[in-house]
């Protein structure tokens, strides 16, 4: 709903007022996360939730970041409550590339002493398949390096 992320433009923008106004990038920075994220949750907070005034029951708020919670309760909800079972932790993005392979070095020395591919496989546990495009990688990399010396 609300971020304190801004796109490239606007840090560009904040970049060039910093210098223009010696100031520091990450006081603009924190100046406009309090403005866009932790004020407009605030905001949001109250014109949503918190509508009956005369209410005692408990409202439960859900929020960006444990940094907006800590914030709400640091300056204006002294007796609130985080209660992180409603936390949700999202996996990081894996590095783009080629997966690390555990077993081919094995399975490529394996290959390499003249077992047969379905050997391989029973002994490092990998699929007959893999161990196959293995075999195949291992003969192409030995002919490079043959015709390589050769000339």
């Amino acid at each position: 709903m609300f971020h304190g992320n801004h796109v490239t433009i606007a840090t560009k923008c904040l970049m060039q007022l910093a210098e223009k106004y010696n100031q520091s990038y990450e006081s603009l920075r924190n100046a406009w996360t309090q403005t866009y994220l932790f004020d407009a949750t605030l905001q949001n907070v109250y014109r949503c939730s918190l509508r009956d005034q005369t209410s005692t029951a408990d409202v439960i708020l859900y929020v960006q970041t444990y940094e907006v919670a800590e914030y709400l309760i640091n300056t204006y909800l002294e007796g609130a409550v985080i209660d992180m079972k409603y936390a949700r932790t999202y996996r990081k993005l894996e590095a783009p590339g080629p997966k690390p392979e555990p077993g081919k070095s094995e399975a490529m020395r394996l290959l390499a002493t003249g077992l047969k591919p379905a050997v391989v496989a029973k002994r490092t546990e990998i699929s007959v398949n893999t161990i196959y495009n293995y075999n195949k990688e291992r003969k192409q990399t030995s002919m490079k390096i043959s015709s390589a010396t050769q000339n």
